[in-house]
């Protein structure tokens, strides 16, 4: 239940961001690969950026870009990414747009289950 509640807060938060950020552009990348033992979401969009400020800013509770926004989103999908051991990072340029990065320890669940079958 747990990783539905990410995945729909990530969707939104994806969604949301998108409105505010490249609504004149509406070009978005979102991409899935594995890394090193992790496997990373990127999420890439061309729109205004951000500041150093801003990013460093992000996740923090009640804090928003948005005039509306409540600034619990992200709060809520960092806190969701770290309880399954991935993080969150963000690499942005103002005036040329945001990578989101979502990364997630890897784990091939065949392998796993391979394993626990040997050692019974």
């Amino acid at each position: 239940m747990a990783v539905n509640i990410f995945s729909s807060s990530l969707t939104n938060t994806l969604l949301e961001s998108l409105w505010i950020r490249i609504l004149p552009i509406w070009r978005v990348i979102v991409k899935a690969e594995r890394e090193k033992g992790f496997v990373v979401i990127k999420v890439i969009d061309h729109g205004r950026g951000m500041s150093e400020e801003e990013v460093k800013s992000l996740g923090t509770p009640f804090y928003s870009l948005k005039s509306k926004g409540t600034g619990l989103g992200l709060m809520i999908c960092f806190n969701i990414v770290e309880k399954y051991n991935g993080r969150i990072e963000f690499k942005s340029l103002k005036d040329y747009g945001t990578t989101t990065l979502v990364r997630f320890p890897y784990c091939d669940r065949a392998k796993a289950k391979y394993k626990r079958n040997l050692q019974k």
